[in-house]
């Protein structure tokens, strides 16, 4: 059985890849990070945004807390 990453992995995995490990990354660089590893899953749902590219750091706010 093959399991799907969480938004929290996702999220943990973009803070790590940050180096969130030594530093202090801002909520705004790893909501773009995690958008570049699932566009998706971090996009902004409204039509007239999601095709602009925007992240949604909301959903990467809510997978840390």
């Amino acid at each position: 059985m093959k399991k799907e990453l969480s938004n929290t992995d996702i999220a943990l995995f973009a803070l790590y890849k940050l180096g969130g490990v030594t530093k202090k990354i801002h909520t705004e660089e790893i909501a773009w990070e995690a958008y570049c590893l699932a566009k998706e899953r971090f996009s902004w749902r409204l039509p007239q945004f999601k095709e602009k590219g925007f992240p949604d750091k909301t959903a990467v706010r809510y997978a840390l807390e």
